[in-house]
């Protein structure tokens, strides 16, 4: 809380007088960055090659703002974006990516690896089967 308010140019306890509590600035610092992210994504969609755009973008994203990134994770806000059923697997193949190269499970060049074959998976099986293609490029066979 402490680097937070630093960074905003104020103490610690001036949080509270703007929020209830932890929980509601994580709400706050999750909906800003949904907008962004919703934003870069738009931009994306509207690219020649729409899925690796959106899987380069959320990449970017991802690395230029962990914290940020993780926070939209864990609340399960990144593939909830109103998005169909390819451009949702992509976004899955990307959170899955991220934490699997983030917790030191896969390299950078293995992460990249999986999202090459996540983002071919979900063009070669169509948008039915992009979910399962995306879950067993991270995991594996079943």
């Amino acid at each position: 809380m402490r680097r937070l308010a630093g960074r905003v140019g104020i103490r610690a306890p001036s949080l509270y007088k703007h929020f209830a509590d932890k929980a509601q600035i994580e709400d706050a610092l999750a909906s800003r960055s949904q907008a962004e992210l919703d934003g870069l994504l738009e931009r994306a969609r509207l690219a020649g090659d729409p899925g690796a755009a959106i899987v380069e973008t959320a990449m970017r994203f991802a690395r230029e703002r962990p914290e940020t990134f993780s926070l939209l994770a864990e609340r399960h806000r990144v593939a909830l974006s109103g998005v169909g059923p390819r451009e949702r697997a992509l976004l899955l193949l990307v959170e899955g990516a991220v934490g699997l190269e983030r917790s030191g499970a896969a390299s950078a060049v293995a992460a990249a690896e999986i999202l090459e074959q996540g983002t071919l998976s979900t063009s070669r099986n169509g948008p039915q089967r992009s979910t399962r293609a995306v879950v067993t490029s991270v995991r594996g066979p079943d």
